[in-house]
């Protein structure tokens, strides 16, 4: 089971200093229906390896969190606005 301590680890790697082999396709994951949310959650954990640092197909993607920024739902809402009114 991953610790706090590592997914704060994890969250601080760059990932220009992973090994490209390490990281996982998102699209490989299988989320099971049949676990409750937080095994869920765990065994997407387990799959993923590192859920900040990951492939997409051929696009390595970091993903990182601003403390001081807006949350996802406010950016999303605001991009779709704009879209909407191009």
């Amino acid at each position: 089971m991953v610790t706090s301590k590592q997914l704060d680890a994890m969250s601080e790697q760059s990932i220009e200093t992973l090994d490209e082999k390490e990281l996982i396709d998102i699209s490989t994951i299988n989320i099971r229906k049949d676990l409750h949310h937080e095994d869920k959650i765990l065994d997407f954990l387990d799959q993923i390896k590192n859920p900040y640092c990951f492939r997409c197909d051929n696009v390595f993607v970091r993903v990182c969190f601003s403390k001081k920024g807006k949350n996802l739902e406010t950016v999303l809402r605001d991009f779709l606005i704009r879209i909407r009114q191009s």
